[in-house]
């Protein structure tokens, strides 16, 4: 009986272990040292900053699930190198009122790369949908309003992107 208990309690923390593995959910706000995200599912509840020169490595096949009009900005560098068969999708998990320009709702804030001059960031076979950069209230053509640039990428005095 004792041997069947342990068997039971083996199996049930190596289901849990598979399970945590498949999904992340992501609430901390800073990243300082080299950070990979490797799970299935990537779930953002908050504005992420990269530090620098910490690195953010995303994996093939990861889908990052902004939960909310949040934004990764980045002042060390990210690799998100998906492959042909495991593209990495930036999205958000609600789109209710992406085509409104009043509200930050139905989109995600964008990936920011800022103020590097040595770093070199990678997006390969990468899919960004629903990225929304508006400043509710503001003029949309205003060119000086950084709010109003960028969607999915907005890139600022940085080095080098590929």
């Amino acid at each position: 009986m004792a041997h069947t208990k342990a068997i039971v309690l083996i199996f049930s923390l190596l289901l849990l272990q598979a399970v945590t593995l498949k999904s992340q959910i992501l609430q901390a706000d800073l990243i300082s040292s080299d950070t990979t995200w490797a799970s299935d599912t990537i779930k953002i509840y908050n504005d992420i900053v990269v530090e620098y020169p910490a690195t953010l490595t995303i994996g093939p096949g990861v889908y990052v699930e902004f939960q909310g009009s949040y934004s990764l900005t980045v002042y060390g560098s990210i690799k998100a190198i998906g492959s042909q068969d495991s593209t990495i999708i930036f999205t958000i998990s609600d789109t209710t009122s992406f085509g409104d320009t009043t509200t930050l709702l139905g989109g995600w804030g964008s990936i920011k790369l800022l103020d590097n001059s040595t770093d070199t960031s990678v997006f390969s076979h990468c899919k960004f949908s629903y990225g929304k950069a508006i400043d509710p209230g503001a003029l949309i053509n205003d060119n000086l309003n950084e709010e109003n640039m960028g969607g999915a990428l907005f890139v600022k005095n940085y080095a080098s992107l590929i």
